[in-house]
């Protein structure tokens, strides 16, 4: 989750049930436990959310099947976030 779906979580999470996915089980595990990793969105905001059976996340990608809508969040810029992420997993990547 970046600042853009966490916005929309955070704005709309109120209204009803909300699923995060995210590729990450560190971040899953760290927005069910109603910490945010996003400076902008802080865990006193997402907390809440989860106590209240609101917001939860997930890594399975079938949860979509049962959606009543999908928001797509990707991240910006792509080619820094994708270095981020495959560094962290001891990837190499470069820019051609």
């Amino acid at each position: 989750m970046g600042v853009s779906g966490a916005e929309v979580l955070r704005n709309r999470g109120a209204e009803g049930g909300r699923r995060e996915i995210d590729l990450q089980a560190h971040r899953v595990a760290a927005i069910n436990r109603g910490a945010s990793h996003i400076p902008d969105v802080p865990s006193a905001t997402l907390a809440p959310l989860v106590q209240a059976g609101q917001l939860s996340a997930t890594t399975d990608y079938a949860t979509c099947a049962a959606a009543d809508a999908l928001v797509i969040c990707v991240p910006t810029p792509f080619t820094k976030m994708i270095a981020a992420y495959r560094a962290e997993r001891g990837e190499a990547w470069s820019r051609k």
